[in-house]
């Protein structure tokens, strides 16, 4: 319950898959008797099938976010090692294993944790595909595609985004535009615009509010927030990350020093 008084918004996460379940209705998110269109639907889907798994208690609020703690700390060793190298590897796996803010996150009911770790995994296919050749080349493109229509029901259009810029630095600063051809894979597109297009399509058949509450609020509302929120605000969170970061955030004032 300390969850809830630091993080108010938690029990909307832990209490809107509950609803799914008693009521029914995996398509609309309901709280507080009103509908949260706004908010996508992947974590509350993760979150209802835990509940049906392990019934509504702690360990089935919490269980996706440790889950994806850990995956995120599994995770990072190989996308570090492929750039620095084993020892990186190794270093980077533990500190974010240790570090306060991440180890926080992945005890708390939050749809950050999955979403974040879903972008790094959507990252790792890409670079395994640029690893291998013939169908293991081909499976991590698909893979990819997968992952990414996946991270946009958690993140939405931000989710697309994020990796796409990714790529594109990695392309051109390692000279690899060779392998773009292979990584549009048209079954990895096809089953990402049934995902994605499909979800949204069903949302809609089954409300029609639902496309503007989508669009509008989610990607819309919440891009145009973070574009006007003030230089100061953001430099704000400059010495709360210091802390939350702590101890490895000790080692950054010496880096860059």
């Amino acid at each position: 319950m300390r969850d809830f008084a630091y993080f108010p918004d938690l029990f909307r996460f832990a209490e809107i898959p509950r609803q799914m379940v008693a009521s029914g209705d995996w398509l609309t998110p309901y709280f507080t008797q009103i509908n949260h269109y706004a908010d996508l639907p992947l974590f509350y889907w993760m979150q209802a099938i835990a509940i049906k798994l392990f019934g509504h208690n702690i360990v089935a609020l919490k269980f996706w976010s440790a889950f994806f703690g850990v995956l995120g700390v599994v995770s990072v060793y190989p996308i570090t090692r492929i750039f620095f190298g084993r020892r990186c590897a190794v270093i980077a796996s533990s500190i974010m294993g240790t570090n306060a803010l991440y180890f926080t996150y992945a005890l708390v009911v939050s749809p950050y944790m999955v979403a974040s770790m879903l972008l790094s995994l959507t990252f790792l296919a890409y670079l395994y595909h640029t690893q291998f050749e013939g169908k293991a080349g081909k499976f991590f493109a698909v893979l990819f595609w997968i992952l990414l229509a996946l991270s946009n029901l958690a993140m939405g259009f931000s989710a697309i985004l994020l990796p796409v810029l990714a790529i594109i630095l990695h392309t051109t600063s390692m000279k690899a535009m060779n392998f773009m051809p292979r990584l549009l894979s048209p079954t990895g597109i096809i089953i990402f615009l049934v995902i994605t297009i499909g979800w949204l399509f069903i949302g809609y058949q089954h409300d029609s509010n639902f496309i503007s509450a989508y669009f509008l609020h989610t990607n819309a509302f919440n891009l145009l927030a973070e574009l006007d929120e003030s230089i100061s605000r953001r430099l704000l969170i400059l010495p709360v990350l210091f802390i939350a970061c702590l101890p490895w955030a000790i080692f950054l004032v010496n880096a860059l020093w």
